[in-house]
């Protein structure tokens, strides 16, 4: 079950501090009205984005190589105020700085989140008893298939498929493995063959 949270002022109604300056009624619409127009581009630039495969959408490669910091310095007739708003907008977000952001990685959570539907309708809703009622209940579906206290330690890829080992010594096979561990805790699995440094998941600072 989910409560919908609470709702949120209109833009514009509530006020914004923005470089040390307060902005609020029409100066502050003025400034949405601006990102807004920027929102709609990369909205349309995402319809081309595969949300679970974002590698095989058209002109990845040059999405890929385009941070977020350089797409909004590249919009025409935008202020410096509606910039700085757009630009740490995203680092609020998403933990890490304008310029590390992959732009076809921006454009694949804007498709994953239903384009219109991730500026509006994201984080709208919470789960009643708490986030980890989620887990609770996948896990109560899976049954057995679920481990507790398995933490891993090494990840081998071979031929015939992926093996899993635990720090108890347990071993798991599987056609393919989703490593979805913190990025705090990424060094303490050993990988063979080792992944490239370039995979290594950054850890960003969110407030």
């Amino acid at each position: 079950a989910t409560d919908e949270a609470t709702t949120q002022p209109g833009e514009g109604d509530e006020p914004l501090i923005l470089n040390g300056k307060l902005l609020r009624g029409e100066e502050a619409d003025k400034l949405y009205e601006e990102v807004d127009a920027v929102l709609a581009r990369l909205i349309d630039l995402a319809k081309d984005v595969d949300p679970v495969r974002p590698w095989t959408s058209p002109g990845a490669a040059e999405l890929d190589a385009r941070s977020f910091a350089s797409f909004v310095e590249e919009q025409q007739g935008l202020g410096a105020e509606a910039r700085a708003l757009l630009v740490r907008g995203a680092e609020a977000d998403n933990g890490v700085p304008a310029d590390r952001m992959s732009l076809l990685g921006f454009l694949s959570m804007i498709a994953g989140g239903g384009f219109q539907d991730y500026f509006e309708s994201s984080e709208t809703y919470r789960l009643a008893e708490g986030n980890d009622a989620l887990a609770a209940a996948l896990a109560q579906k899976l049954g057995p298939r679920v481990q507790f206290n398995a933490a891993v330690d090494a990840v081998r890829r071979t031929a015939e498929g992926v093996f899993v080992r635990t720090r108890d010594g347990r071993i798991f096979r599987g056609d393919a493995v989703v490593v979805a561990t913190p990025p705090s805790v990424w060094d303490k699995i050993e990988f063979s063959p080792p992944l490239a440094e370039s995979l290594t998941p950054q850890m960003g600072n969110n407030v």
